[in-house]
């Protein structure tokens, strides 16, 4: 099984189901009190890819912001010795390296990015 997000037609991330499934769980904590972010998310789990380019702007946008908040603090964690609890702590951090990559390059070359 694997999961991804997808950015818009041309730019997608897919990963492993775990990795997948490992972030956006984390990404509920960093959606803060927003419950339709953290609904939404949770539809993407349940549906194993989170469409961004199907939801409003603003709210791709916060739900952007919390899988870069959540991929960012998980690497930060394992990078200094921490374990984020996954099965393998190295791929995954490999795979959100990729993942912020990736929302760096759409933010910079998207025309509503934020």
């Amino acid at each position: 099984m694997s999961g991804g997000i997808s950015f818009d037609s041309r730019r997608s991330w897919m990963v492993s189901g775990w990795i997948f499934e490992a972030l956006v769980e984390e990404a509920y904590v960093h959606a803060g009190p927003r419950s339709d972010v953290t609904y939404w998310l949770q539809v993407g789990l349940a549906n194993n890819l989170v469409a961004l380019e199907l939801r409003e702007q603003q709210l791709a946008a916060d739900m952007l912001e919390a899988l870069r908040s959540a991929a960012e603090s998980d690497v930060s964690k394992i990078s200094s010795g921490e374990s984020a609890g996954t099965k393998d702590d190295q791929l995954y951090r490999g795979a959100l390296l990729r993942l912020l990559e990736m929302i760096e390059t759409y933010r910079n070359g998207s025309a509503g990015g934020s």
